[in-house]
């Protein structure tokens, strides 16, 4: 099995110019686990915790939960079957996040609350790429995807190298979601293919052909198909915590932090 930094060596024989990163952001720019405790989702607190929307809310999040969830994991169902599942799964949870007063000041304030930690060396990383101009797509497919460029703008690292493709809510002028921009992201449609959904994107990337793909599940590894990508090394991040997991498997290497890339990206 090749080392990180053979196949980071291999992957930039072509140089910088040539490379973009594609990263998934829960688990793996994050934390996925803080103090031996495994961290909650931003959904997942929203749905979980009271003081954020009504216990009817939360009442009705966890019946779509149990209904849709099964779906996402059985692998052995049609694709097309799981897909259409999916989008209809997001798409009425935003219908009841709107329906119960979801406000743009509830997702600053969990961002702020400290359940949300970059892993080590993550900032360090995201402003090394930007001081090289290499390009970094970050994809989530949370319910919640303003909560990434808020926390990044939060930590001082929502640098013009990033691109952000999540799903996000368009909000009324007293900062209430009105209604949910398309396309939707979920984990089964995650991937670049929707750099055509951003205007310019495409040709920001073009040329740049070489691929770090970052992520901390097997369905991340999706997350490069619909690039022109010529080579493309993958990175699994797995908390010590986590022990042995079959979500690493696929992946080129595994890592818990991101010092060793930063070290062999200078």
């Amino acid at each position: 099995m090749k080392t990180l930094e053979t196949l980071l060596k291999d992957l930039l024989t072509d140089e910088v110019n040539k490379l973009h990163v594609v990263a998934d952001f829960d688990g793996t720019l994050t934390k996925e686990y803080i103090d031996g405790k495994k961290v909650q989702s931003v959904i997942s607190v929203l749905r979980d915790h009271p003081g954020y929307l009504s216990p009817e809310y939360q009442k009705q999040a966890h019946a779509l939960f149990a209904e849709y969830f099964p779906y996402e994991k059985d692998s052995t169902l049609p694709l097309e079957t799981r897909l259409a599942k999916m989008h209809e799964w997001w798409t009425k949870h935003f219908d009841l996040l709107i329906k119960s007063g979801l406000k743009k000041e509830h997702i600053e304030q969990i961002c702020a609350s400290g359940i949300v930690q970059f892993r080590d060396g993550a900032k360090e990383f995201l402003k090394l790429t930007h001081d090289l101009g290499i390009p970094v797509i970050i994809f989530s497919a949370s319910g919640l995807g303003e909560a990434v460029s808020m926390y990044c703008k939060q930590e001082g690292v929502n640098f013009d190298n990033i691109h952000y493709l999540t799903n996000s809510f368009k909000w009324n002028d007293r900062g209430e979601a009105i209604g949910v921009t398309k396309p939707v992201i979920h984990s089964l449609n995650k991937n670049e293919t929707l750099i055509h959904e951003v205007p310019g994107l495409s040709e920001i990337l073009k040329g740049r052909n070489n691929v770090l793909l970052l992520g901390n599940s097997p369905g991340d590894l999706e997350m490069s198909k619909g690039s022109e990508a010529k080579k493309v090394v993958t990175v699994a991040f797995v908390d010590p915590e986590a022990g042995e997991s079959e979500w690493s498997k696929g992946f080129d290497v595994v890592e818990k932090d991101y010092i060793k890339i930063n070290n062999y990206l200078k």
